[in-house]
């Protein structure tokens, strides 16, 4: 029978077919999926071992619009993964044609659109269904067993791994599993728990990979040459790892990321613990099989083994072929695309694949929004594509009146509206305990607002820098600048609700213990009166940053040139062609160094003490490899990159200290220089570097070196003291 229209057909409701049902929802472009099996991700739902579960974090799993729930583990099993699949089925209403059995689709050029003959498996009626575009997103078909010599005739179970769910009956049991790709591992892994007596068959070079080595070589991937993570992938796998060869393991000449690139092959992810049960002997590694006689197998190397199983984890064919008709461009015999990453998924006439390039589920739901937006362009549609908005945790309701008051008693009193002090109210909010801030200028955040320069931003990726229970808006830059850091700092405290009493100067903050509170005397700063507060809690959240210092340097007062602190400096935009010195190779001097040279301005920097000199991208990846590294390791992984990245820095002036950064930052709280660019404007010679001021006489600093060079500017980014030992009273 003949059905309407939709403009796509889908075939497949597994990941691939229901990202590109979604995506196409998103652009109300009406579609149709037809499946085979009786339900969607027959694959994960009927095909597969208890024990799976994803070998990438699930921010690299989720399908497009839709994250994984907050609680769900980092690597989810299986028995969550298609809880998500169906929940994400139900939210964009994605309602499959099951048990479609797809026999032919081929491209009408009569009518210009595609014809699809599916039977119906419960009626065995065929029914025909046409549309302007075709999408195959079949994934993995049917399951392949190779061909060996005397199978026929093994008097024991044979069964592909798509039968297999769990060791558990097969205790005491010689099983073999062919195969040496994840599931066959895996498989082998939980028949030794399960007290089998287990046998591989690895007959190829394979690596073997942790799960941290998998995310970090992709987060590496993103900021470093292909070539470089590689090899510390491989470097890392051979330290974690050893020799594999006395298991009978080899390792392939080419690395792990260019198996995948070039062949699709994935790396062994070692998530369960296998090497560790080969290692022990639990689980015996043998070779390539030559032949099978009754219950005997005989291997590669003339031996000989019994088994009552073997479990055949050899993978899949696509069967593709056998239905797709005409097509001599998008997809081969195999049914993986002919063109290249990353024209993969595109072919001729309307049609389309998700999925199967071997990109995992991270590139099908690439491939899925490429496809989409492909045929809203192709039909001219106007209709636009939201963006998520953020996921903000529910406002919560006003604060009672004791939250804001100003003179009655609150329960904990908050020195400082910066941005600890404004994450401490919002937490106490959530727990319905009544706070007061004071806050010493006119506004919250007043370092940022008032006292930074316009090019600050956060150095740090803006997953690292939000504040508790509300997240950066996700069309905000991955590095957030001062504008919208702003912007967010407001928004935040508008949100919980956060109404500091602003203009209050405290003078002394003790302990009352007959009444066992904090008295917080402040003064009004608007009318001079003092008042005075008290709490059961005092939290001092005034930040490292207090009162602007400046170091004392012979004749900085009878320095005739402009004096400022960092505090003051705004852009460098008035100091074109000046003589400008920055004091302070920290952070705020690095970049203030930065933007006087872009504008310009002749400039000078005093590096004093040795400092390390990072990228963004070395900070951030440093951060995700200290979750599964020892401290040490990534110390020095960090060390190595930055002088393969930066080279020698003794030629400009610059030392690096004997202490790794992350050490440095940890003992000492000196931080690495996030490098925005300076280090490029030195090696120019647009930034001189220069050692410590020895004197200054008039508009000439004279240096340690001995060497002196006239200035009209000296800007002093040389930090901050705080000023919390003046009012705190602690006995």
């Amino acid at each position: 029978m003949s059905l309407p229209d939709p403009v796509v057909i889908i075939i497949g409701a597994g990941p691939s077919g229901l990202a590109t049902a979604a995506s196409l929802t998103r652009l109300s472009i009406p579609y149709i999926i037809l499946e085979r099996e009786d339900c969607s991700a027959s694959l994960w739902k009927k095909k597969s071992y208890d024990r799976l579960h994803l070998h990438l974090p699930k921010q690299y799993c989720q399908l497009p619009h839709i994250p994984f729930p907050t609680d769900f583990p980092k690597y989810v099993p299986k028995s969550q993964f298609p809880q998500y699949l169906d929940s994400y089925a139900t939210h964009f209403h994605i309602t499959p044609k099951f048990n479609r059995l797809v026999e032919s689709a081929r491209f009408d050029k009569s009518i210009e659109k595609w014809r699809v003959v599916a039977r119906n498996v419960g009626s065995g009626e065929a029914e025909e269904y046409s549309g302007r575009f075709l999408v195959v997103a079949t994934g993995e078909s049917e399951e392949f067993v190779p061909v060996v010599e005397g199978l026929g005739g093994f008097t024991g179970e044979v069964i592909h791994s798509t039968g297999y769910k769990s060791g558990e009956k097969y205790r005491e049991r010689r099983v073999l599993i062919v195969g040496c790709g994840n599931s066959g591992m895996e498989i082998a892994f939980d028949l030794a728990v399960h007290g089998a007596k287990t046998s591989i068959v690895v007959r190829s070079p394979i690596h073997i990979l942790s799960k941290e080595m998998m995310y970090w070589g992709i987060e590496l991937a993103k900021y470093l040459p292909f070539s470089t993570v590689e090899s510390l992938v491989v470097l890392l796998s051979k330290l974690w790892y050893g020799g594999l060869e006395k298991y009978g393991i080899q390792r392939p000449n080419e690395g792990p990321f260019t198996l995948k690139k070039k062949y699709g092959k994935f790396p062994l992810v070692d998530s369960a613990g296998t090497y560790n049960k080969i290692k022990s002997g639990e689980i015996q590694v043998l070779p390539g099989i030559a032949r099978i006689h009754g219950d005997e197998v005989e291997f590669e190397n003339d031996n000989s083994h019994q088994f009552d199983t073997i479990i055949f984890a050899t993978g899949f064919k696509r069967s593709t072929h056998k239905w797709l008709k005409g097509d001599n461009y998008l997809l081969d015999e195999d049914g993986n695309p002919k063109p290249s990453f990353p024209n993969h998924w595109k072919g001729q006439n309307g049609l389309y694949c998700a999925g199967l390039a071997g990109r995992g589920l991270y590139g099908a739901g690439m491939d899925a929004q490429n496809i989409a937006n492909d045929i809203k362009s192709s039909l001219s549609l106007n209709s636009e594509q939201l963006e998520p908005k953020t996921t903000a945790t529910k406002p919560p309701p006003p604060p009672p009146a004791a939250a804001v008051m100003s003179l009655l008693d609150p329960v904990v009193i908050i020195i400082g509206a910066g941005a600890s002090g404004l994450a401490t109210a919002a937490c106490l909010t959530h727990l319905s305990i009544p706070y007061i801030i004071l806050e010493r200028e006119d506004c919250s955040a007043s370092l940022w607002k008032k006292k930074s320069y316009d090019r600050l931003h956060l150095h740090l990726a803006k997953q690292y820098c939000q504040l508790p229970h509300f997240p950066f808006p996700t069309n905000f830059p991955k590095y957030v600048p001062k504008s919208q850091f702003i912007q967010y700092l407001d928004s935040y405290a508008t949100h919980f609700h956060i109404t500091p009493q602003f203009n209050r100067f405290v003078d002394s903050a003790r302990f009352d213990e007959s009444i066992e509170k904090w008295r917080v005397v402040a003064r009004n700063v608007g009318s001079g009166e003092e008042e005075e507060y008290s709490g059961r809690f005092l939290v001092v959240a005034t930040g490292r940053e207090s009162e602007a210092f400046v170091p004392v340097v012979e004749g900085l007062e009878g320095f005739t040139g402009e004096v400022i602190h960092s505090t003051v400096y705004k852009s460098g935009e008035k100091y074109r062609e000046r003589r400008v010195l920055v004091v302070g190779c920290g952070n705020s001097g690095m970049e203030i160094a930065f933007d006087l040279a872009v504008h310009g301005a002749k400039t000078s920097i005093v590096v004093r003490s040795p400092i390390h000199i990072l990228s963004k991208e070395l900070m951030n990846w440093a951060i995700e490899l200290l979750k599964y590294l020892p401290f040490s390791t990534v110390d020095s992984l960090v060390l190595l990159l930055s002088k393969l990245w930066y080279g020698g820095l003794a030629k400009y002036g610059i030392q690096r200290p004997n202490e790794g950064p992350l050490t440095l930052k940890k003992k000492y709280g000196k931080s690495p220089v996030v490098d925005i660019g300076t280090y490029n404007k030195i090696k120019s010679g647009e930034i001189q570097v220069l050692p410590a001021i020895a004197r200054i006489k008039g508009d000439e600093v004279e240096f340690e070196n001995g060497n002196s060079h006239q200035f009209d500017t000296i800007v002093f980014a040389t930090g901050f003291k705080r000023s919390t030992h003046k009012w705190l009273k602690v006995k």
